[in-house]
């Protein structure tokens, strides 16, 4: 495991081997406004799937017009500037207003999942310290994948003065996850250092996934589990963050029936394109989701 000085970032949020960056040349606009856009590492297609079936594609709607966006260049450049007490400002402000953090502090506050792990939303630089005095956290895991955010590079920066593992892997809250990053996510519950907290944006939909799964590893009712995707935590099961619950409810059901285990399922028998064709959200939950609790 790696301090976060050197931490860690799992393959799909890195360039394909072999290949360089996409290109997209913007069209309609004068000759002198045109440039290549390079789209960012997480919003290219693993292999063997199709090209709109992407694993970052919020982040590439954010990421993809950095080319063009002052305020992209300018967050762009916080991580080099997390040396300096004004840069470390200017990361909290986009922290607290941009990535909507002055709303986290009453809710998805940090929670003992099982022994040794716990969930948690966004966390700041002051919780990282109060967690690692209180709570002896060695490691963090970030499911929002590596970004230019402010809040990321608030966390990279903490978890370095701190000697905190950060591990990066993406989920993606309103899509069921990939094979491959269940698998890494086991993975990572195998050989983290503990004390780990996991976080995600809002601390309800990608942590409570996670959360649902360490608690059926560690021996949990269905309903325990279950009870991590719920309204406690803010998670809205209505809107298409309840793919997640199908994702599940569907691993339940046949380890109810065959006592098989995670990794078999997600190998042999987890059928990613069927969960996103059969789960049908209620457009009233997206509303609330998506426009106004402004989920990411």
């Amino acid at each position: 495991m790696m301090c976060c000085s050197s931490f860690m970032v799992l393959p799909w949020c890195q360039p394909l081997a072999g290949s360089g960056h996409g290109n997209l040349k913007l069209r309609g606009t004068p000759a002198r406004q045109r440039q290549k856009i390079a789209w960012p590492a997480c919003a290219r297609p693993l292999p063997g799937l199709e090209p709109s079936d992407r694993l970052c594609r919020l982040a590439s709607r954010e990421e993809a017009y950095m080319g063009r966006s002052a305020y992209r260049r300018w967050r762009d450049r916080l991580p080099e500037r997390m040396h300096s007490r004004a840069g470390r400002f200017w990361a909290w402000l986009d922290m607290m207003v941009v990535d909507h953090g002055f709303m986290r502090p009453f809710f998805n506050r940090p929670e003992q999942v099982v022994p040794g792990i716990w969930r948690s939303n966004q966390p700041t630089p002051g919780r990282l310290r109060r967690l690692t005095e209180q709570q002896g956290i060695k490691a963090v895991l970030n499911l929002r994948g590596e970004s230019t955010r402010g809040a990321y590079a608030l966390e990279k920066h903490t978890c370095d003065e701190l000697g905190l593992d950060l591990i990066d892997l993406h989920l993606a809250s309103r899509r069921p996850p990939h094979p491959q990053q269940v698998e890494a996510l086991l993975q990572v519950l195998d050989s983290a250092p503990r004390p780990l907290l996991l976080h995600c944006k809002s601390g309800a939909d990608r942590a409570g996934l996670a959360s649902a799964l360490v608690l059926h590893l560690a021996g949990g009712s269905d309903d325990a589990v279950r009870r991590q995707l719920s309204m406690r935590y803010l998670h809205i099961r209505q809107a298409q963050t309840g793919v997640l619950d199908d994702f599940l409810e569907r691993y339940l059901t046949w380890h109810a029936e065959t006592g098989g285990d995670l990794a078999e399922w997600v190998q042999h028998h987890y059928d990613r394109a069927q969960v996103k064709r059969e789960f049908k959200p209620s457009g009233w939950a997206n509303v609330l989701v998506d426009r106004l609790l402004r989920r990411e």
